[in-house]
């Protein structure tokens, strides 16, 4: 099978190519890129004279802007929009639970946890699978489990995005145990939410579960209160049934252990690891800029659907009364 992973994108003359499979679907998609240069530098202006995205205007690289760009069809008002619930998510609202945490020292990196499919599936969508058997509770926490997942979103959004911005999602839950249940909670739950569905461009279209156990069953629960109708209408859980899974999404791009065709070093990239892990220098600007610069009640103010209160109120220390500031489905940038 001929491998769809994006195709070289020249940046530093903006001259873009749009994966074929994705450009025949979306003939808006192909339009936009042919003005990508006007677009991103008009962007980019945009963050430079934004009240809350200029301190961030050096450190947003012009890969992860497109990525937003084309996940918003190029509207510059929408993507501005999406970067100031990303920039408040990563940099406010998380900002003690992900500062801590830094790509080169992600030992989870090196695990089976999320991975990323070399060829794209039947529509031309880029297909992510995380594998929860690779999380050991007793080494890493649920935390470490996020962050970790973050780097990777972000290389994402730069890699994949930029060429298509819609994604399958793959969960595999064999093994899960009651220790990871014990950690992945409510809390945990709405912050993935948050992070990875919430504040990025990509737009899921589907998200499938397979291997799943009593353990996981109360997990989809919590999850489906998070979602929008929409999402939760996108949401398949298969169990042991991989057959269903080949329904949505072809054998012949899939690795054994899903029932596919391939090995696991057919089957994956390999080489975005290396990039997440040379992506330190960002994270670290981030959370300096982050410090001084941002103001949390200007952020919230402006983000419908978002927690209405203080950093603080939306702490873990509150138990329940932080789920009531996310319970809305509707968000800015919510992809659908």
């Amino acid at each position: 099978m001929q491998n769809n992973v994006h195709p070289v994108l020249q940046v530093s003359n903006f001259s873009l190519t749009m994966d074929t499979e994705c450009a025949q679907r979306d003939g808006k998609s192909i339009m936009n890129f042919h003005h990508g240069s006007t677009t991103l530098l008009n962007l980019k202006s945009r963050i430079k004279s934004h009240e809350k995205l200029s301190p961030f205007h050096g450190i947003l690289d012009d890969m992860l802007l497109l990525g937003f760009l084309n996940g918003k069809n190029f509207d510059v008002d929408a993507t501005i929009l999406c970067l100031e619930n990303y920039i408040y998510m990563r940099t406010v609202k998380y900002r003690k639970q992900l500062r801590p945490f830094l790509p080169s020292t992600d030992v989870l990196l090196d695990t089976e946890l999320t991975r990323v499919l070399k060829n794209r599936d039947q529509n031309g969508r880029f297909v992510v699978i995380v594998k929860y058997e690779a999380w050991n509770p007793s080494v890493s926490s649920s935390q470490d489990v996020v962050a970790s997942v973050v780097f990777f979103v972000d290389e994402l959004t730069r890699s994949y995005a930029t060429t298509c911005s819609e994604v399958i999602f793959i969960g595999d839950c064999k093994n899960f145990s009651f220790a990871q249940a014990q950690q992945a909670g409510p809390r945990i739950i709405m912050q993935a939410v948050d992070l990875f569905v919430k504040c990025i461009p990509s737009r899921p279209k589907a998200f499938h579960f397979v291997n799943e156990n009593v353990f996981v069953s109360g997990l989809f629960y919590i999850l489906r209160s998070f979602l929008s109708k929409k999402l939760r209408e996108r949401l398949h859980i298969h169990s042991s049934n991989l057959e269903l899974l080949h329904e949505h999404v072809p054998k012949e791009i899939l690795p054994e252990s899903l029932g596919g065709d391939l090995l696991n070093k057919d089957a994956y990239d390999e080489e975005i690891r290396a990039r997440v892990r040379a992506t330190d220098e960002f994270y670290k600007r981030m959370a300096d800029s982050s410090n001084d610069t941002i103001e949390c009640a200007g952020f919230i103010s402006q983000i419908p659907g978002e927690c209405v209160a203080s950093e603080e109120l939306c702490s873990p220390k509150q138990g329940m009364v932080s789920f009531q500031c996310l319970l809305s489905p509707t968000s800015v940038c919510c992809p659908t």
